[in-house]
């Protein structure tokens, strides 16, 4: 991802929970998409994002689709790359930004 996406991505003056919403489409071997997953942000920085979510998810890359009040509606493929079941019945996973795909409708 270049830089100046990054940059349009993550504000850190701007609090995690004022994402409006969030979901997870994960990418099959083929690229793609599939069912999507309702997430709840942990974490999200310029590198990457950390988030809980109900159901275990069967991919590796996934396009996370993210609705902020300040710049609409974003598409950002992720790298997957650790997930852990919790005691309270959730998982928390974690992974880097590969690529933005822009502004969606």
């Amino acid at each position: 991802m270049t830089s100046s996406k990054l940059t349009q991505l993550w504000n850190p003056e701007v609090p995690t929970n004022q994402l409006v919403r969030t979901s997870l489409r994960p990418l099959n071997e083929q690229g793609q998409l599939e069912t999507p997953h309702s997430i709840e942000v942990k974490e999200f920085d310029e590198r990457g994002i950390t988030f809980h979510h109900r159901s275990p998810l069967n991919a590796r890359r996934a396009m996370l689709l993210v609705e902020s009040p300040r710049l609409g509606r974003i598409a950002v493929e992720v790298d997957l790359t650790w997930c852990q079941f919790n005691r309270t019945g959730r998982y928390t996973s974690g992974g880097r930004f590969v690529r933005s795909i822009g502004k969606t409708a």
